[in-house]
């Protein structure tokens, strides 16, 4: 019995340092292994961008953020190197109808509110090529993108 305990023992541990090891390797942090994030904001003839995403294509991985209101995009997680950039629109929807009121209260007002019409992004832009490549580095990134229509 006390032989069979130690060789399950030793089976075990052995299994434990073979998981350890190639999650250990995993995390090992290579340098193709490296990330950055990438911020700034997008202006079309110097207006702000308000919608669609900015792209970074690294090898093999595309990694975007998204366009806010303001113009502001942020990508996260994009790999360390030369980044080939585009910008794309985003997905054409339609504007929902909000039901107007006719009794109107304080908290409920009688019109829908405004929002703001999506600054249309050139398709030029969705190309690898048309903007400069990005060199992301570890760490936060600032790259403003200026396009023309």
């Amino acid at each position: 019995m006390v032989g069979f305990l130690y060789s399950r023992t030793r089976l075990l541990s052995a299994g434990l340092l073979f998981v350890s090891l190639t999650i250990a390797a995993g995390c090992g942090g290579g340098p193709g292994d490296k990330l950055g994030a990438v911020e700034g904001t997008v202006t079309i003839d110097g207006k702000n961008a308000n919608s669609g995403s900015v792209v970074f294509a690294v090898g093999d991985s595309k990694v975007q953020g998204a366009i806010d209101p303001e113009g502001k995009y942020r990508a996260v997680g994009v790999p360390v190197g030369e980044a080939n950039v585009t910008v794309i629109s985003a997905p054409k929807t339609e504007t929902p109808k909000v039901p107007i009121s006719p009794t109107a209260t304080k908290d409920m007002p009688a019109s829908a509110p405004t929002v703001s019409k999506p600054v249309p992004i050139p398709d030029k832009y969705k190309t690898a090529g048309a903007l400069p490549k990005f060199t992301v580095k570890s760490g936060t990134n600032k790259h403003d993108i200026a396009l023309t229509k």
